[in-house]
Protein backbone atom coordinates (compact mmCIF):
# COMPACT_ATOMS: atom_id res chain seq x y z
CA UNK A 1 0.00 0.00 0.00
CA UNK A 2 1.40 3.28 -1.12
CA UNK A 3 1.08 6.30 1.09
CA UNK A 4 0.34 9.66 -0.58
CA UNK A 5 2.09 11.58 2.09
CA UNK A 6 5.48 11.55 3.72
CA UNK A 7 6.34 11.84 7.35
CA UNK A 8 8.86 14.47 8.46
CA UNK A 9 11.26 12.54 10.62
CA UNK A 10 13.38 15.60 11.54
CA UNK A 11 13.66 16.26 15.25
CA UNK A 12 11.55 19.23 16.29
CA UNK A 13 12.35 21.37 19.33
CA UNK A 14 9.94 20.68 22.14
CA UNK A 15 10.23 24.19 23.48
CA UNK A 16 9.72 27.50 21.66
CA UNK A 17 13.14 29.13 22.12
CA UNK A 18 11.87 32.67 21.40
CA UNK A 19 8.99 32.28 23.83
CA UNK A 20 11.36 30.91 26.47
CA UNK A 21 13.84 33.79 26.08
CA UNK A 22 11.05 36.37 26.37
CA UNK A 23 9.65 34.64 29.42
CA UNK A 24 13.08 34.71 31.04
CA UNK A 25 13.41 38.44 30.29
CA UNK A 26 9.99 39.09 31.85
CA UNK A 27 11.02 37.06 34.91
CA UNK A 28 14.27 39.00 35.26
CA UNK A 29 12.43 42.32 34.90
CA UNK A 30 9.86 41.26 37.50
CA UNK A 31 12.65 40.41 39.94
CA UNK A 32 14.32 43.74 39.11
CA UNK A 33 11.07 45.55 39.90
CA UNK A 34 10.89 43.89 43.31
CA UNK A 35 14.56 44.72 44.03
CA UNK A 36 14.18 48.36 42.97
CA UNK A 37 10.98 48.65 44.99
CA UNK A 38 12.70 47.30 48.11
CA UNK A 39 15.68 49.64 47.71
CA UNK A 40 13.38 52.60 47.08
CA UNK A 41 11.39 51.85 50.22
CA UNK A 42 14.56 51.60 52.33
CA UNK A 43 16.44 54.62 50.99
CA UNK A 44 13.56 56.96 50.23
CA UNK A 45 15.56 58.28 47.25
CA UNK A 46 13.09 60.13 44.96
CA UNK A 47 14.84 59.00 41.77
CA UNK A 48 14.57 55.34 42.80
CA UNK A 49 10.97 55.82 43.89
CA UNK A 50 10.16 57.33 40.48
CA UNK A 51 11.89 54.39 38.77
CA UNK A 52 9.91 51.93 40.85
CA UNK A 53 6.65 53.65 39.95
CA UNK A 54 7.46 53.85 36.24
CA UNK A 55 8.87 50.34 35.67
CA UNK A 56 5.58 48.38 36.01
CA UNK A 57 3.82 50.74 33.60
CA UNK A 58 6.71 50.43 31.17
CA UNK A 59 6.29 46.64 31.26
CA UNK A 60 2.57 46.93 30.49
CA UNK A 61 2.92 49.51 27.71
CA UNK A 62 5.80 47.99 25.74
CA UNK A 63 3.50 47.11 22.85
CA UNK A 64 1.76 50.51 22.82
CA UNK A 65 4.46 53.19 22.42
CA UNK A 66 2.07 55.56 20.62
CA UNK A 67 -0.17 55.66 23.69
CA UNK A 68 2.83 56.48 25.88
CA UNK A 69 3.76 59.25 23.44
CA UNK A 70 0.26 60.70 23.74
CA UNK A 71 0.62 60.55 27.51
CA UNK A 72 4.01 62.31 27.37
CA UNK A 73 2.63 65.09 25.17
CA UNK A 74 -0.53 65.70 27.17
CA UNK A 75 1.18 65.53 30.57
CA UNK A 76 3.85 67.95 29.36
CA UNK A 77 1.11 70.37 28.30
CA UNK A 78 -0.38 70.24 31.81
CA UNK A 79 2.72 71.74 33.42
CA UNK A 80 2.01 69.74 36.60
CA UNK A 81 5.10 69.70 38.81
CA UNK A 82 6.25 66.86 41.04
CA UNK A 83 6.65 68.04 44.67
CA UNK A 84 10.14 67.62 46.09
CA UNK A 85 11.92 67.30 42.73
CA UNK A 86 13.32 70.53 41.28
CA UNK A 87 12.33 71.31 37.68
CA UNK A 88 10.58 67.95 37.38
CA UNK A 89 7.13 67.75 35.84
CA UNK A 90 4.66 64.99 35.14
CA UNK A 91 5.53 65.40 31.46
CA UNK A 92 9.18 64.65 32.15
CA UNK A 93 8.29 61.45 34.00
CA UNK A 94 6.02 60.46 31.10
CA UNK A 95 8.97 60.87 28.73
CA UNK A 96 11.03 58.73 31.07
CA UNK A 97 8.27 56.13 30.87
CA UNK A 98 8.51 56.05 27.06
CA UNK A 99 12.30 55.79 27.24
CA UNK A 100 11.87 52.84 29.61
CA UNK A 101 9.45 51.09 27.25
CA UNK A 102 11.90 51.51 24.36
CA UNK A 103 14.75 50.00 26.37
CA UNK A 104 12.59 47.10 27.54
CA UNK A 105 11.23 46.44 24.06
CA UNK A 106 14.76 46.41 22.64
CA UNK A 107 15.90 44.02 25.38
CA UNK A 108 13.05 41.65 24.48
CA UNK A 109 13.67 41.87 20.74
CA UNK A 110 10.43 43.78 20.09
CA UNK A 111 11.79 47.08 18.85
CA UNK A 112 9.11 48.65 16.66
CA UNK A 113 10.91 51.44 14.79
CA UNK A 114 14.36 52.55 13.66
CA UNK A 115 16.04 55.69 14.93
CA UNK A 116 15.41 58.71 12.74
CA UNK A 117 18.36 60.04 10.72
CA UNK A 118 18.31 63.67 11.82
CA UNK A 119 20.92 66.38 11.24
CA UNK A 120 20.12 67.69 14.73
CA UNK A 121 21.61 64.61 16.37
CA UNK A 122 25.24 65.79 16.00
CA UNK A 123 25.00 69.20 17.79
CA UNK A 124 22.78 67.63 20.43
CA UNK A 125 25.35 64.93 21.19
CA UNK A 126 28.09 67.55 21.36
CA UNK A 127 26.03 69.61 23.78
CA UNK A 128 25.56 66.49 25.93
CA UNK A 129 29.36 66.14 25.96
CA UNK A 130 29.66 69.75 27.19
CA UNK A 131 27.24 68.92 30.02
CA UNK A 132 29.29 65.86 31.01
CA UNK A 133 32.50 67.94 31.10
CA UNK A 134 30.79 70.59 33.24
CA UNK A 135 29.57 67.93 35.66
CA UNK A 136 33.13 66.69 36.03
CA UNK A 137 34.71 70.14 36.40
CA UNK A 138 32.07 72.09 38.33
CA UNK A 139 30.41 69.25 40.24
CA UNK A 140 27.51 67.05 39.22
CA UNK A 141 25.08 68.42 41.78
CA UNK A 142 23.87 64.85 42.37
CA UNK A 143 23.95 63.76 45.99
CA UNK A 144 23.56 60.15 44.86
CA UNK A 145 27.06 60.51 43.32
CA UNK A 146 28.45 62.13 46.44
CA UNK A 147 28.49 65.67 45.06
CA UNK A 148 28.65 68.56 47.54
CA UNK A 149 26.94 70.93 45.11
CA UNK A 150 23.24 71.35 44.33
CA UNK A 151 21.35 71.68 41.05
CA UNK A 152 21.97 68.28 39.49
CA UNK A 153 18.29 67.80 38.55
CA UNK A 154 18.82 70.30 35.75
CA UNK A 155 21.41 67.95 34.22
CA UNK A 156 19.18 64.92 34.76
CA UNK A 157 16.29 66.66 33.01
CA UNK A 158 18.53 67.71 30.10
CA UNK A 159 19.76 64.14 29.58
CA UNK A 160 16.22 62.75 29.71
CA UNK A 161 15.13 65.33 27.12
CA UNK A 162 18.08 64.57 24.82
CA UNK A 163 17.60 60.79 25.05
CA UNK A 164 13.89 61.22 24.39
CA UNK A 165 14.59 63.33 21.30
CA UNK A 166 17.11 60.85 19.93
CA UNK A 167 15.10 57.69 20.64
CA UNK A 168 11.53 58.48 19.57
CA UNK A 169 12.07 60.40 16.32
CA UNK A 170 11.46 57.28 14.22
CA UNK A 171 8.10 56.50 15.84
CA UNK A 172 4.92 57.01 13.80
CA UNK A 173 1.37 57.57 15.04
CA UNK A 174 -2.11 57.53 13.52
CA UNK A 175 -4.55 60.41 12.96
CA UNK A 176 -6.44 59.16 15.99
CA UNK A 177 -3.39 59.58 18.21
CA UNK A 178 -2.84 63.16 16.97
CA UNK A 179 -6.45 63.98 17.84
CA UNK A 180 -5.90 62.47 21.27
CA UNK A 181 -2.86 64.70 21.69
CA UNK A 182 -4.82 67.80 20.72
CA UNK A 183 -7.84 67.09 22.91
CA UNK A 184 -5.91 65.51 25.78
CA UNK A 185 -3.44 68.39 26.03
CA UNK A 186 -6.36 70.82 26.25
CA UNK A 187 -8.04 68.88 29.06
CA UNK A 188 -4.89 68.28 31.10
CA UNK A 189 -3.71 71.86 30.55
CA UNK A 190 -7.00 73.03 32.06
CA UNK A 191 -6.36 70.82 35.10
CA UNK A 192 -2.77 72.06 35.36
CA UNK A 193 -3.92 75.69 35.17
CA UNK A 194 -6.49 75.14 37.91
CA UNK A 195 -3.77 73.60 40.09
CA UNK A 196 -1.63 76.68 39.45
CA UNK A 197 -4.45 79.00 40.44
CA UNK A 198 -4.22 78.46 44.19
CA UNK A 199 -0.52 79.25 44.46
CA UNK A 200 -0.86 82.24 42.15
CA UNK A 201 -3.86 83.59 44.08
CA UNK A 202 -1.89 83.52 47.31
CA UNK A 203 0.99 85.46 45.74
CA UNK A 204 -1.35 87.89 43.96
CA UNK A 205 -3.05 88.84 47.23
CA UNK A 206 0.04 90.88 48.09
CA UNK A 207 0.15 92.86 44.85
CA UNK A 208 -2.51 94.86 43.02
CA UNK A 209 -0.61 94.43 39.74
CA UNK A 210 -0.49 90.65 40.14
CA UNK A 211 -4.18 90.55 41.10
CA UNK A 212 -5.07 92.15 37.77
CA UNK A 213 -3.25 89.43 35.86
CA UNK A 214 -4.48 85.88 35.27
CA UNK A 215 -1.11 84.20 34.78
CA UNK A 216 -2.30 80.87 36.17
CA UNK A 217 -4.29 80.27 32.96
CA UNK A 218 -1.05 80.08 30.91
CA UNK A 219 -0.95 76.30 30.32
CA UNK A 220 -4.56 76.14 29.13
CA UNK A 221 -4.23 79.23 26.93
CA UNK A 222 -1.02 78.06 25.23
CA UNK A 223 -2.62 74.63 24.52
CA UNK A 224 -5.88 76.26 23.37
CA UNK A 225 -4.21 78.42 20.68
CA UNK A 226 -2.99 75.62 18.35
CA UNK A 227 -6.20 73.67 19.00
CA UNK A 228 -8.35 76.62 17.94
CA UNK A 229 -6.23 77.19 14.82
CA UNK A 230 -6.56 73.49 14.01
CA UNK A 231 -10.33 73.97 13.89
CA UNK A 232 -10.05 76.61 11.15
CA UNK A 233 -11.73 75.41 7.95
CA UNK A 234 -13.93 76.83 5.21
CA UNK A 235 -17.05 75.28 6.70
CA UNK A 236 -16.37 76.32 10.31
CA UNK A 237 -14.82 79.75 10.01
CA UNK A 238 -17.14 81.49 12.48
CA UNK A 239 -16.81 78.69 15.04
CA UNK A 240 -13.02 78.66 14.68
CA UNK A 241 -12.87 82.46 14.85
CA UNK A 242 -14.72 82.31 18.17
CA UNK A 243 -12.25 79.76 19.52
CA UNK A 244 -9.25 81.77 18.32
CA UNK A 245 -10.67 84.95 19.88
CA UNK A 246 -11.11 83.10 23.18
CA UNK A 247 -7.51 81.84 23.09
CA UNK A 248 -6.21 85.35 22.34
CA UNK A 249 -8.27 86.82 25.18
CA UNK A 250 -6.88 84.28 27.64
CA UNK A 251 -3.30 84.90 26.53
CA UNK A 252 -3.74 88.67 26.84
CA UNK A 253 -5.33 88.25 30.28
CA UNK A 254 -2.05 86.81 31.59
CA UNK A 255 -0.54 90.28 31.33
CA UNK A 256 2.58 88.75 29.78
CA UNK A 257 3.96 90.89 26.96
CA UNK A 258 5.96 87.96 25.59
CA UNK A 259 2.76 86.01 25.07
CA UNK A 260 1.19 88.92 23.22
CA UNK A 261 4.12 88.93 20.77
CA UNK A 262 4.00 85.14 20.42
CA UNK A 263 0.24 85.20 19.84
CA UNK A 264 0.58 87.73 17.02
CA UNK A 265 3.43 85.77 15.43
CA UNK A 266 1.66 82.38 15.68
CA UNK A 267 -1.63 83.57 14.16
CA UNK A 268 0.17 85.54 11.43
CA UNK A 269 2.54 82.64 10.70
CA UNK A 270 -0.32 80.13 10.55
CA UNK A 271 -2.09 82.23 7.91
CA UNK A 272 1.17 82.75 6.02
CA UNK A 273 1.73 79.02 5.53
CA UNK A 274 -1.95 78.35 4.77
CA UNK A 275 -2.09 80.90 1.94
CA UNK A 276 -0.67 80.18 -1.48
CA UNK A 277 -0.77 83.85 -2.55
CA UNK A 278 1.51 85.09 0.22
CA UNK A 279 2.03 88.56 -1.24
CA UNK A 280 -1.70 89.25 -1.09
CA UNK A 281 -1.86 87.72 2.40
CA UNK A 282 0.88 90.02 3.72
CA UNK A 283 -0.99 93.04 2.29
CA UNK A 284 -4.19 91.91 4.05
CA UNK A 285 -2.25 91.29 7.24
CA UNK A 286 -0.86 94.82 7.22
CA UNK A 287 -4.34 96.29 6.76
CA UNK A 288 -5.78 94.15 9.59
CA UNK A 289 -2.80 95.10 11.77
CA UNK A 290 -3.47 98.77 11.13
CA UNK A 291 -7.11 98.41 12.20
CA UNK A 292 -6.07 96.57 15.37
CA UNK A 293 -3.50 99.27 16.15
CA UNK A 294 -6.14 102.00 15.76
CA UNK A 295 -8.51 100.04 17.99
CA UNK A 296 -5.87 99.67 20.70
CA UNK A 297 -4.94 103.35 20.43
CA UNK A 298 -8.57 104.32 21.02
CA UNK A 299 -9.79 101.69 23.46
CA UNK A 300 -6.75 100.16 25.21
CA UNK A 301 -7.66 101.87 28.50
CA UNK A 302 -11.09 100.19 28.42
CA UNK A 303 -9.53 96.71 28.46
CA UNK A 304 -9.01 94.79 31.74
CA UNK A 305 -5.79 95.81 33.48
CA UNK A 306 -4.05 92.51 32.76
CA UNK A 307 -4.70 92.93 29.02
CA UNK A 308 -3.47 96.51 29.21
CA UNK A 309 -0.17 95.27 30.56
CA UNK A 310 0.11 92.80 27.66
CA UNK A 311 -0.47 95.43 24.97
CA UNK A 312 1.83 97.93 26.71
CA UNK A 313 4.60 96.50 24.52
CA UNK A 314 3.00 98.17 21.46
CA UNK A 315 4.65 101.58 20.80
CA UNK A 316 2.39 104.60 21.11
CA UNK A 317 -0.39 102.80 23.03
CA UNK A 318 -1.62 104.56 26.18
CA UNK A 319 -2.55 102.27 29.08
CA UNK A 320 -3.21 102.60 32.81
CA UNK A 321 -0.24 104.19 34.58
CA UNK A 322 0.22 101.35 37.09
CA UNK A 323 0.41 98.80 34.25
CA UNK A 324 2.71 100.98 32.16
CA UNK A 325 5.00 101.66 35.12
CA UNK A 326 5.14 97.98 36.08
CA UNK A 327 5.96 96.94 32.51
CA UNK A 328 8.66 99.61 32.19
CA UNK A 329 10.17 98.68 35.57
CA UNK A 330 10.25 95.03 34.53
CA UNK A 331 12.13 95.93 31.33
CA UNK A 332 14.65 98.14 33.16
CA UNK A 333 15.16 95.42 35.77
CA UNK A 334 16.02 92.91 33.06
CA UNK A 335 18.42 95.33 31.38
CA UNK A 336 20.15 95.82 34.71
CA UNK A 337 20.52 92.05 35.16
CA UNK A 338 21.89 91.65 31.64
CA UNK A 339 24.47 94.43 32.11
CA UNK A 340 25.72 92.78 35.29
CA UNK A 341 25.83 89.31 33.71
CA UNK A 342 27.74 90.57 30.67
CA UNK A 343 30.44 91.91 33.00
CA UNK A 344 30.77 88.47 34.61
CA UNK A 345 30.50 86.44 31.39
CA UNK A 346 34.21 86.65 30.33
CA UNK A 347 35.13 84.45 33.33
CA UNK A 348 33.15 81.52 31.92
CA UNK A 349 33.64 81.64 28.15
CA UNK A 350 35.58 78.38 27.81
CA UNK A 351 34.26 76.41 30.78
CA UNK A 352 30.84 77.60 31.89
CA UNK A 353 29.59 77.93 35.44
CA UNK A 354 27.35 74.91 35.05
CA UNK A 355 23.97 74.47 36.67
CA UNK A 356 25.32 73.00 39.93
CA UNK A 357 26.37 75.37 42.72
CA UNK A 358 27.35 75.39 46.39
CA UNK A 359 24.17 76.51 48.11
CA UNK A 360 25.90 77.43 51.38
CA UNK A 361 28.46 79.60 49.66
CA UNK A 362 25.76 81.26 47.55
CA UNK A 363 23.49 81.96 50.53
CA UNK A 364 26.42 83.37 52.50
CA UNK A 365 27.03 85.99 49.80
CA UNK A 366 23.42 87.16 49.72
CA UNK A 367 21.68 89.71 51.91
CA UNK A 368 17.99 90.08 52.66
CA UNK A 369 18.00 93.14 50.39
CA UNK A 370 19.30 91.05 47.45
CA UNK A 371 16.55 88.51 47.94
CA UNK A 372 13.80 91.03 48.60
CA UNK A 373 14.56 93.16 45.53
CA UNK A 374 15.76 90.29 43.31
CA UNK A 375 18.95 92.21 42.69
CA UNK A 376 21.22 91.53 39.69
CA UNK A 377 23.61 89.72 42.05
CA UNK A 378 20.79 87.47 43.29
CA UNK A 379 19.71 86.77 39.69
CA UNK A 380 23.32 85.89 38.81
CA UNK A 381 23.75 83.58 41.80
CA UNK A 382 20.49 81.73 41.12
CA UNK A 383 21.07 81.46 37.34
CA UNK A 384 17.97 83.61 36.69
CA UNK A 385 19.47 85.61 33.83
CA UNK A 386 16.13 86.05 32.02
CA UNK A 387 18.01 85.62 28.74
CA UNK A 388 18.47 82.51 26.65
CA UNK A 389 21.84 83.43 25.11
CA UNK A 390 23.26 84.54 28.48
CA UNK A 391 21.97 81.37 30.09
CA UNK A 392 23.87 79.26 27.56
CA UNK A 393 26.96 81.47 27.39
CA UNK A 394 27.56 81.84 31.14
CA UNK A 395 26.49 78.41 32.35
CA UNK A 396 27.67 76.32 29.36
CA UNK A 397 30.38 78.50 27.82
CA UNK A 398 30.95 79.35 24.16
CA UNK A 399 30.86 75.63 23.15
CA UNK A 400 27.41 75.16 24.71
CA UNK A 401 26.09 78.33 23.07
CA UNK A 402 27.50 77.40 19.65
CA UNK A 403 26.11 73.85 19.72
CA UNK A 404 22.64 75.00 20.76
CA UNK A 405 22.62 77.76 18.13
CA UNK A 406 23.57 75.08 15.59
CA UNK A 407 20.83 72.79 16.89
CA UNK A 408 18.25 75.62 16.86
CA UNK A 409 19.17 76.65 13.31
CA UNK A 410 18.64 73.11 12.06
CA UNK A 411 15.33 72.94 13.89
CA UNK A 412 14.09 76.20 12.37
CA UNK A 413 15.02 74.87 8.92
CA UNK A 414 13.15 71.60 9.58
CA UNK A 415 10.07 73.28 11.12
CA UNK A 416 9.85 75.77 8.26
CA UNK A 417 9.90 72.91 5.76
CA UNK A 418 7.26 71.02 7.71
CA UNK A 419 5.05 74.11 7.96
CA UNK A 420 5.28 74.74 4.20
CA UNK A 421 4.07 71.20 3.48
CA UNK A 422 1.46 71.04 6.23
CA UNK A 423 -0.11 74.28 5.00
CA UNK A 424 -1.16 72.46 1.82
CA UNK A 425 -3.09 69.72 3.69
CA UNK A 426 -6.59 70.64 4.86
CA UNK A 427 -7.29 68.29 7.76
CA UNK A 428 -7.58 69.01 11.48
CA UNK A 429 -4.44 66.99 12.17
CA UNK A 430 -2.40 68.91 9.58
CA UNK A 431 -3.71 72.30 10.70
CA UNK A 432 -3.02 71.46 14.35
CA UNK A 433 0.51 70.26 13.52
CA UNK A 434 1.07 73.42 11.45
CA UNK A 435 -0.01 75.66 14.35
CA UNK A 436 2.23 73.68 16.69
CA UNK A 437 5.15 74.03 14.24
CA UNK A 438 4.75 77.81 14.14
CA UNK A 439 4.38 77.94 17.93
CA UNK A 440 7.66 76.06 18.38
CA UNK A 441 9.46 78.38 15.98
CA UNK A 442 8.14 81.29 18.03
CA UNK A 443 9.43 79.60 21.20
CA UNK A 444 12.93 79.52 19.69
CA UNK A 445 12.60 83.20 18.78
CA UNK A 446 11.41 84.05 22.28
CA UNK A 447 14.22 82.05 23.89
CA UNK A 448 17.02 83.83 22.04
CA UNK A 449 15.57 87.32 21.59
CA UNK A 450 13.16 87.94 24.48
CA UNK A 451 13.61 85.66 27.48
CA UNK A 452 14.82 82.13 28.11
CA UNK A 453 16.38 79.77 30.66
CA UNK A 454 18.30 76.50 30.35
CA UNK A 455 15.60 74.66 32.32
CA UNK A 456 13.24 75.11 29.35
CA UNK A 457 15.28 72.92 27.00
CA UNK A 458 14.17 69.51 28.36
CA UNK A 459 10.57 70.44 27.54
CA UNK A 460 11.64 71.86 24.16
CA UNK A 461 13.44 68.64 23.23
CA UNK A 462 10.27 66.65 23.84
CA UNK A 463 8.05 69.07 21.93
CA UNK A 464 10.38 69.15 18.92
CA UNK A 465 10.61 65.36 18.87
CA UNK A 466 6.82 65.06 18.94
CA UNK A 467 6.27 67.56 16.11
CA UNK A 468 8.73 65.55 14.01
CA UNK A 469 6.64 62.44 14.72
CA UNK A 470 3.35 64.28 14.03
CA UNK A 471 4.47 65.82 10.74
CA UNK A 472 6.18 62.66 9.47
CA UNK A 473 3.11 60.57 10.32
CA UNK A 474 0.82 63.00 8.47
CA UNK A 475 3.09 63.01 5.40
CA UNK A 476 3.26 59.19 5.37
CA UNK A 477 -0.53 58.98 5.70
CA UNK A 478 -1.01 61.50 2.89
CA UNK A 479 1.40 59.59 0.66
CA UNK A 480 -0.43 56.30 1.28
CA UNK A 481 -3.76 57.99 0.57
CA UNK A 482 -2.45 59.41 -2.72
CA UNK A 483 -1.14 55.97 -3.73
CA UNK A 484 -4.51 54.36 -3.04
CA UNK A 485 -6.43 56.96 -5.08
CA UNK A 486 -3.96 57.15 -7.98
CA UNK A 487 -5.25 55.62 -11.24
CA UNK A 488 -3.73 52.31 -12.22
CA UNK A 489 -2.14 52.18 -15.66
CA UNK A 490 -3.20 49.29 -17.76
Amino acid sequence: MNNNYSVDTRKRPSIDQVKLSRSLVVLVLTILTVVVGSCAAKTGNPVMVAGFLILPFALMLMKHPAIVLVLAFTMDASGIRIPGLSFTTAGLLSKLLLIGTVFLSTAMGQRQWALGKLEERRPLKLFALVVIILMAVRGSGLRILGSSTWGGMTYVNIFIGIIFFLMVSGLRVSRKHIRWMAGGSLCLAAIGSLMQRQGWSEAAAESAVMTSRVRWVFYFAIAFLPFSLGCWSKKKKLFALGLISGAVALLLATGDRKLFIITVLVISGFGFFRNTNRGLYIAKLLIIGLFIYVFLALFARVLPLGMQRSVAVVPGISVDYSMSHDAESSTNWRLEIWRYCLKEAPKYLLIGRGSAFDVWEASGDLSSSDIGTFSPWFAFITRSYHSGPLSLLIDYGIPGLVFMLWFSGLLIKRLWGYASRLGLIDTFEARYALAFCVLLMCFIFRYFFIMGAIVEWPSFFGQYAIIIIMASSIFDSQKESNNLTAPVAG
